[in-house]
């Protein structure tokens, strides 16, 4: 069985990849991801938000909200995506 909605906060290089890995194998069609990004853990700070973004449309998730989480957690940004 699939679930309908899954979050991921995980800090380390290649989060992007695990994510769409993680949806592919336990999301639901037309399942809500949120994916929290830390542009620091990945090798590309500058380049790792839009880099997530392209990465996850390439993967067939319609984006529809990227939030910049400065004030909560520094250098995150949470997508917020469907399957």
């Amino acid at each position: 069985k699939r679930v309908p909605w899954l979050f991921q906060d995980v800090s380390q290089s290649g989060q992007v990849e695990m994510f769409i890995d993680s949806c592919n194998q336990f999301l639901a069609p037309d399942g809500v991801g949120l994916l929290s990004l830390k542009s620091a853990s990945e090798r590309d700070t500058k380049g790792a938000f839009a880099h997530a973004e392209k990465r996850l449309l390439e993967a067939g998730f319609t984006l529809i909200e990227k939030i910049d989480l400065t004030g909560w957690e520094e250098q995150h940004v949470l997508f917020h995506v469907v399957f």
